[in-house]
């Protein structure tokens, strides 16, 4: 279980889904690869977004459980800030 450093984080459906959220109150996981349509999206937000907008946007913690055997490609897109930019 982690959370990403950047500010957000694009996931396309992976070949097989693995990706699972864990929710707010820290009950459970949600395996939310397997709520998306073949063209949707997953956007989730790293520390980066929890540090610049002073905790209003929360970190996802979640982690990615494969199927025994299973081949998994998944290609997520994770925008990150330049370390040296200043915010005004």
């Amino acid at each position: 279980i982690h959370q990403d450093s950047g500010l957000v984080t694009l996931l396309a459906r992976a070949t097989a889904p693995g990706l699972e959220v864990l929710l707010p109150d820290r009950s459970a996981f949600v395996n939310v690869e397997t709520l998306l349509e073949p063209c949707d999206v997953v956007v989730y937000f790293g520390k980066a977004m929890k540090r610049v907008t002073r905790g209003v946007v929360p970190a996802a913690f979640h982690r990615v459980v494969r199927l025994p055997a299973a081949e998994r490609l998944s290609m997520p897109f994770e925008l990150k800030p330049n370390n040296a930019a200043l915010l005004d």
